[in-house]
């Protein structure tokens, strides 16, 4: 499991721990009756409440109909879509908690067309643990998708029932493989497109090209504070991508709040700015919440922020042994610069702090940067080499001017000496500055890096 991956799975279990520990499943209800125009189509953007709590909105675009099933904000305000055709029903994700889930499908059935089909975007649990409701229907996602949701599955619905008891189904169902590209449903084109390590590592972007919708998933989060599961200059990269199309696709379907327009990228943009600011300069977890929520007072969900302070800001980093001199603590800090950056030096990722014991080896695997460091000490002489790890391609890339990687490896202890870089590595990265407990390392215009080329430092020891 990546560290994106339990980074999620963390911040909805301490959600529904703290939230919704008292809950208990209710029978599904009958659907509300929804307005309607004189001609007897639903009228567009009409509202209702469920005896669930949640919202459904409903936005008539003449030959099609979007509903949208909001959960409360207090569970996580999950968005779950139906787009309804002339003759069928196109879901999208099915709900975390099993009343919901049922309270969706009732509402569904209410609309009297078969569900032709439910598409799950990503393989967090609060998108497809409701799948159980729908087991009788095609579901489809992603080829990875299905594979992780295989792999997690079952472990997902013991751990959640666990907290839960029978507010979680009892089963979930391995979605068939979705194929990207388009198709023709019920003579509405559909498009699906993959997007890769935004807030999931991999899901499924819907759009109605005829109608001007895109469902984007948990790409974006609409009116609420952002659950920071994935990497800030990745995740940004996804959203101007989206912007960039806005003019095609003026009704945006979120992953979480309300459903709403193009305005709500630059929003999310802003706030993952914000993030990436705060993260390398708060000293604390509250200091990272005070800021995300003096800058962005009209967003919901603050608990958001609470659920990955753990993860960003843990309450103690390793000391070195007091008995063994030989034990120092090596901390790794990647920093990026470019567009998405506002061509100003932001943290990527978090600090990486290790211990090392002097004359051993250790390789260490940085999920959420995507390096893998191999270092070794002896002689005098730590050898750092480090790659992008060959599953993770996502910094493959060739850097352009203007923009670099950068590191700054420090050291608990005054040990280092000298630094150089081996010129016979793949990649030869500049050597910045070096201090007896500090060296800093950059990869700049020009350079390639990506699964493959290996970067190479050899430093003096005292």
């Amino acid at each position: 499991m990546t560290l994106c991956t339990k980074k999620i799975h963390l911040a909805i279990l301490m959600m529904f721990i703290l939230l919704l520990a008292a809950c208990v499943p209710v029978a599904p209800m009958p659907a509300t009756e929804s307005g309607s125009a004189d001609d007897g189509t639903m009228a567009p953007a009409e509202s209702m409440t469920r005896e669930t709590g949640a919202t459904v909105t409903v936005q008539d675009l003449g030959d099609i109909v979007i509903h949208s099933y909001l959960a409360p904000e207090q569970i996580f305000a999950n968005n779950t879509h139906i787009i309804e055709t002339a003759n069928s029903l196109v879901l999208i994700d099915t709900q975390f908690l099993l009343p919901m889930a049922l309270d969706f499908r009732t509402y569904a059935d209410s609309l009297g067309k078969p569900i032709e089909r439910l598409v799950i975007t990503h393989e967090h649990p609060d998108h497809f643990l409701g799948s159980e409701v729908f087991a009788d229907v095609d579901i489809y996602a992603l080829a990875e998708v299905a594979a992780k949701i295989e792999e997690i599955g079952q472990a997902e619905v013991d751990e959640k029932q666990a907290q839960f008891g029978d507010a979680i189904a009892s089963s979930y169902v391995v979605p068939a493989t979705l194929e990207a590209g388009t198709s023709e449903i019920d003579g509405v084109t559909f498009e699906f497109e993959v997007v890769m390590n935004a807030e999931a590592e991999i899901q499924v972007v819907t759009k109605l090209p005829a109608y001007g919708v895109v469902a984007v998933g948990d790409i974006v989060y609409s009116g609420l504070h952002l659950i920071l599961a994935g990497n800030p200059p990745t995740w940004i990269e996804a959203l101007e991508n989206l912007k960039a199309e806005s003019g095609d696709y003026p009704v945006v379907l979120p992953g979480h709040g309300a459903s709403t327009d193009p305005s709500v990228y630059d929003a999310n943009i802003a706030w993952l700015m914000k993030a990436s600011e705060l993260m390398g300069t708060a000293t604390s977890g509250e200091e990272f919440k005070a800021g995300l929520v003096e800058a962005f007072p009209e967003l919901g969900l603050q608990g958001a922020i609470d659920f990955v302070v753990p993860l960003l800001f843990p309450e103690g980093e390793p000391e070195a042994s007091e008995e063994d001199d030989s034990m120092i603590n090596l901390t790794i800090k990647n920093t990026i610069q470019g567009a998405f950056t506002d061509n100003a030096e932001a943290p990527y990722g978090n600090d990486t702090t290790m211990p090392l014991a002097m004359g051993e080896a250790l390789v260490f695997d940085d999920e959420e940067t995507g390096f893998v460091y191999d270092i070794e000490m002896a002689d005098g002489v730590m050898t750092m080499a480090w790659v992008s790890n060959a599953e993770n391609d996502k910094l493959a890339r060739v850097i352009e001017e203007g923009t670099f990687d950068r590191y700054y490896i420090s050291f608990d202890a005054p040990i280092v000496v000298d630094a150089t870089a081996d010129e016979s590595a793949t990649l030869v990265p500049d050597i910045i500055s070096v201090s007896e407990t500090e060296i800093v390392v950059q990869v700049g215009p020009g350079m390639q890096v990506g699964p493959g080329f290996d970067a190479v430092i050899k430093i003096s020891t005292k």
